[in-house]
C-alpha cells in the first residue's frame, strides 16, 4: 500500500552549473476572489528546464505543479511519475501517467509540522539525500543522461566505467518494473479489434485496452491500492467484468466497468473468494467460480483457493445462485456454450481430471472431452488446460506444457498449433482466444528464463492454416 503524505515539491538540481530564476508572480481575479500564480524556473547545465507553478487562492496554496521541459525546443511535459504527488485544493493526489524523471533531482518536502525530508531520484527510485556519501561507496546508475558505474570520493561521484552486459540486464529489469508486467490473462473484443489486459506494477494492477488496428493503449482503471485482473468483455463489447482483489484482506470480487464512461460497479460483496467470471450469452448474468476456502492444507504449501463451485448472479447484483456442489480442487477456464445450457471447463476433483462439458440444467451431467489422437499420453489429462470455444463452437483450443492445440468437437481429433516443446528457448502457453473468422488464434505465453517463468507475458497471433505467428508489441 502506498502511503501519501501531503507536501509541496521544491526542486533543485545537483549541479554547480544549475541556477534558478524567479519566482515570477502574477495576480488575477477569479469568481470574485483574489488569486495569484508563482513560477520558478530551474536551468540545469543549460540543457533542460524545470518549471514549478504554484497557484494561491488568497493566501492559501491551492495547486502546485512541476513541468519538465526539453531545452531549448520548448516541448513541455508534465511530470507525473508514480510516487510524485500533485498538491491541489488542500489534498495530495498521486499521479498515474509517467515519464522518465531525470536523475540527480533533489526534492525537499515539508509536512504539516514543517519537518523537512530531503531525497533525490536515481534510476527512477527515491533515495535519501545527504551531502555526498562516504569515500569508496560504489553506485551503478542505470538511467538518465550518464549511466555507468561511479565511486564516491570527497563528496562527489567519480565515473569508473560504462555498463557491461550484466549491468544492462539489471537495467532492463528495472525498466520492465517501471513499465509494468503484462498479465497472460486477457480477452478479445467481440468485433476482434481490441484486447483488454491487466498490467501490474508492484502491489497494484490496472486494466488497459489495446487496439489491434491502431496499436494504441488506453488505460481503463486507475484506482490506487487495488489489484484488477482477469477482464472479460460483454457480448456487445461495451462493458468489461473483472476481479478486484484486496491483497491485504485476501478478498476477490467481481466489478463491472462501462468502457465509455469508465464507471465501475461492484457486483459481489466479498463473501466468496472469486477466481474467474464470464458473461452469459445474453449479457444479463454472470457466471463465476468461487472458493469456500483460501489457504493451504500443507504447512509448506502456499495459500490457494480450494473447494470451488460454480455460481451465477444477475448484472444488477441480485439473484445470486449456487449452481454446483462440487467442492472441487480445481474449476477453471469456464467457457459457455452457444445456447448457454452448458459450460466448457477444466475440472479436477475425485473422479474428474481433465477437460469437461458440464450441463447447467443438471450439473451432475458431466461429459469428458478427450482427443482420439491423444497428443501426449505420457503426461496425463491433468496437464491439459485452458479450454475455450471457437466462435462457431465447432472447435476448442487448449494447452499442454509448452504447446497449443485445437480439437474438433465432432471428430475429437486434435492438432498441434504452436510449440516450444523440446526446444532450447521454451515458453509456456497460458491463455487463448479465437478470432471471429475462426482461422486465427490470439494466445499468451510466459517465456522460461534461468529456469523461471518470466513475469511479463507475450501475446502472439497464429494463423491456423499456415501456423505462421505474429507478435503483438504492446508499448
Amino acid at each position: 500500500m502506498i502511503k501519501i503524505i501531503n507536501f509541496i515539491f521544491l526542486f533543485v538540481i545537483i549541479s554547480s552549473c544549475s541556477h534558478r530564476i524567479g519566482p515570477k508572480i502574477r495576480y488575477y481575479e477569479k469568481d470574485g476572489e483574489q488569486w495569484s500564480e508563482s513560477k520558478i524556473y530551474y536551468y540545469p547545465e543549460g540543457k533542460k528546464k524545470l518549471v514549478q507553478v504554484d497557484q494561491y487562492k488568497g493566501n492559501q496554496l491551492y495547486e502546485s505543479k512541476v513541468f519538465y521541459e526539453i531545452w531549448p525546443n520548448g516541448d513541455c511535459k508534465f511530470i507525473s511519475k508514480e510516487g510524485f504527488n500533485k498538491y491541489i485544493n488542500g489534498k495530495s493526489n498521486l499521479f498515474n501517467d509517467s515519464i522518465a524523471i531525470p536523475d540527480n533531482i533533489i526534492v525537499e518536502t515539508s509536512d504539516s509540522n514543517n519537518n523537512i525530508e530531503t531525497y533525490y531520484y536515481m534510476n527512477g527510485e527515491r533515495v535519501p539525500y545527504t551531502l555526498g556519501k562516504r569515500d569508496g561507496i560504489v553506485e551503478t546508475i542505470y538511467a538518465g543522461d550518464n549511466p555507468g558505474v561511479y565511486r564516491w570520493e570527497n563528496g562527489k561521484k567519480i565515473f569508473v566505467r560504462e555498463l557491461n552486459q550484466s549491468d544492462n540486464e539489471i537495467k532492463n529489469k528495472i525498466k520492465q518494473e517501471q513499465n509494468g508486467y503484462i498479465s497472460p490473462i486477457f480477452d478479445l473484443s467481440p468485433d476482434g479489434k481490441n484486447i483488454v489486459i491487466a498490467i501490474s506494477k508492484r502491489e497494484t494492477s490496472f486494466l488497459y485496452q489495446y487496439s489491434l488496428t491502431d496499436k494504441s493503449l488506453t488505460q481503463l482503471t486507475d484506482k490506487n491500492g487495488e489489484y484488477h485482473s482477469r477482464p472479460v468483455y460483454s457480448p456487445k463489447g461495451d462493458k468489461v467484468i473483472f476481479l478486484s482483489k484486496d491483497l491485504e484482506k485476501q478478498k476477490s470480487d467481481i466489478c463491472l466497468l462501462d468502457i465509455h464512461s469508465k464507471e465501475i460497479v461492484k457486483i459481489t460483496n466479498g463473501e466468496t473468494y472469486i477466481t474467474e467470471a464470464i458473461f452469459n450469452p445474453n449479457g444479463d448474468r454472470i457466471l463465476y467460480c468461487g472458493a469456500e476456502f483460501l489457504g493451504s492444507y500443507s504447512p509448506i504449501a502456499r495459500k490457494a483457493p480450494h473447494d470451488l463451485d460454480l455460481y451465477s448472479i444477475a448484472l444488477d447484483a441480485t439473484d445470486k445462485q449456487k449452481l454446483t456442489n462440487l467442492s472441487a480442487y480445481e474449476l477453471s477456464s469456464i467457457s459457455m456454450s452457444q445456447s448457454g445450457d452448458s459450460i466448457l471447463c477444466k475440472l479436477t476433483e475425485k473422479d474428474f481430471n481433465g477437460i469437461y462439458l458440464m450441463s447447467l440444467s443438471d450439473t451432475t451431467i458431466i461429459q469428458k472431452i478427450e482427443a482420439v489422437n491423444n497428443p501426449r499420453p505420457q503426461i496425463g489429462n491433468s496437464f491439459y488446460n485452458n479450454p475455450v470455444y471457437s466462435k462457431d463452437y465447432k472447435n476448442i483450443s487448449f494447452t499442454a506444457p509448452y504447446q497449443l492445440y485445437t480439437l474438433n468437437l465432432e471428430s475429437k481429433e486434435c492438432e498441434e498449433i504452436w510449440s516450444t516443446f523440446g526446444k532450447d528457448n521454451q515458453a509456456m502457453v497460458i491463455f487463448s482466444r479465437f478470432f471471429n473468422s475462426n482461422d486465427k488464434i490470439i494466445f499468451s505465453i510466459l517465456r522460461i528464463e534461468n529456469r523461471q517463468y518470466s513475469r511479463n507475458a507475450e501475446l502472439l497471433i497464429v494463423d491456423l492454416k499456415t501456423k505462421k505467428t505474429t507478435e503483438i508489441e504492446i508499448k
